[in-house]
């Protein structure tokens, strides 16, 4: 039905979730990709793979996050971000969830766990099927199980503390083919505008559409993926034209950065991942850069970090230049990672294999001699490359920000009373562009940035834009 967030599906239950793909492949008539082949895919070095591939398994085994990821998956997050104050919790207004509890890792592990998953020979084995046998919210273990994101967006961010029924949604998500955190920052956008007279029971079919109705979240699923009940083809487009067609104000409780919905992740708490909402070319995006938390003490994750001459803590809610190198530099390996083809629960800075290691794998895999730096500027390219194709499609510093909610004090949790000061956020901001060899007006890299980079190119694309 060309729903704006739709994604791709693998196997039922992987999505290739964000950015609305899906109805990329809808608008072209596209329902599938299929491949199949026959030979064995060939590395460089097949007895250096084998040692590493043993050295990874070995340290996923003994890794401490590695061996929660495996024992609880994402849902481990539920629990310490809301004990921090920064579980998003009715569309953003709070940071903790009463019923945090019944949504939990070890919640989902004493009740409907049915096996823990993992992508194709991954050791890490992060993913969970769930199977609810009876009652309203049946759910077959076929469609995986719900990730921390969407026990954020269909649970918390909802006020909706019932696990079964956010498995429900998870499933009904996948079998449309749906974005989680789309769809749940879209249905909290309807349920607060409903709550605040904005929308009443006419536009909703006469559903109580308030925060904590876990029926009323899976039939807004079900409308939203046929477009029906004008409310759902409403949420279809998303909730930036959404609410720009509904209007009355409605647009401040529309939670986007570019059309994007916000991720599960609370900016107050850790403005570095404010940056990276504010700063990924594609919108709001969590994993643009590794998080704050895991840099903001001393300890052994610091260790992970040093190789890049990151040597101190620098805590999650602080603003300025410290923020601002740390950030530089960890974007520019995630943007690696994406290039190379790197899972982010499987490498450093917070995961098993050392960033020092990652050069050896690239030998073995394709014969090519490389260095940490070297990968870190591969990284550096494609942030690059993807700022001066949005300066081509007239995105600029504008739109580099945050919504003006998570500029406001948090009404609830650890952090209540706590904000992002849009002043310090705007200077972190110039900060990052001065940093990344980028002019500090719009945000256009420079010739001579362009030039280091081998990028001189690009030059025509970027001088329109000054």
């Amino acid at each position: 039905k060309m729903v704006r967030y739709a994604c791709v599906i693998n196997e039922l239950k992987h999505a290739n979730g964000r950015t609305g793909m899906g109805a990329v492949m809808g608008s072209k008539n596209l329902r599938a990709i299929a491949a199949k082949g026959s030979q064995r895919l060939e590395v460089h070095d097949p007895e250096k793979m084998k040692e590493l591939a043993k050295l990874q398994s070995e340290l996923i085994a003994s890794w401490g996050p590695s061996k929660v990821m495996r024992n609880l998956g994402t849902p481990n997050l539920v629990m310490p971000l809301n004990t921090s104050g920064i579980l998003p919790t009715r569309n953003f207004h709070s940071g903790a969830f009463e019923g945090a509890e019944n949504l939990c890792g070890e919640k989902m592990r004493e009740t409907i766990l049915k096996t823990e998953e993992g992508c194709y020979a991954c050791a890490v084995r992060c993913k969970r099927a769930v199977e609810v046998t009876s009652g309203p919210y049946k759910t077959s273990p076929e469609y995986g199980g719900p990730e921390y994101e969407t026990l954020g967006s269909l649970g918390s961010l909802l006020c909706v503390g019932d696990l079964t029924a956010v498995s429900k949604g998870n499933e009904l998500c996948n079998r449309y083919g749906l974005d989680t955190i789309s769809v749940g920052v879209a249905i909290a956008l309807a349920m607060e505008c409903y709550e605040n007279g904005i929308l009443t029971k006419a536009d909703s079919g006469g559903l109580d559409f308030r925060f904590g109705n876990a029926d009323v979240m899976i039939q807004a699923i079900h409308w939203i993926a046929k477009r029906e009940k004008g409310l759902g083809d409403l949420l279809a487009e998303g909730v930036k034209r959404a609410a720009q067609k509904i209007g009355k104000g409605s647009e401040k409780f529309a939670m986007e950065i570019k059309g994007q919905e916000l991720p599960m992740h609370d900016p107050r708490g850790k403005t570095g991942q404010g940056l990276s909402f504010a700063l990924s070319p594609t919108g709001a995006d969590h994993v643009e850069a590794p998080h704050d938390t895991p840099f903001a003490q001393p300890g052994p994750m610091m260790g992970k970090i040093a190789p890049l001459g990151l040597l101190e803590p620098v805590p999650g809610r602080e603003n300025g230049p410290r923020k601002v190198r740390n950030f530089v530099y960890l974007q520019y390996l995630w943007s690696m990672f994406n290039s190379v083809g790197i899972c982010n629960f499987t490498a450093g800075p917070v995961w098993s294999l050392p960033l020092n290691k990652w050069p050896e794998v690239v030998y073995a895999a394709t014969g090519w001699e490389s260095s940490l730096f070297e990968l870190c500027k591969l990284g550096e390219r494609t942030v690059t490359m993807a700022r001066v194709f949005n300066l081509r499609e007239g995105f600029g510093r504008k739109d580099d920000t945050l919504p003006d909610r998570i500029f406001e004090a948090l009404e609830g949790g650890a952090l209540a009373g706590k904000g992002i000061d849009r002043k310090e956020f705007d200077e972190m901001l110039t900060l990052y562009y001065e940093a990344m060899g980028w002019d500090p007006k719009e945000g256009v890299p420079t010739r001579g940035k362009l030039a280091e980079l081998n990028l001189h190119w690009l030059d025509e694309f970027a001088e329109n834009r000054k």
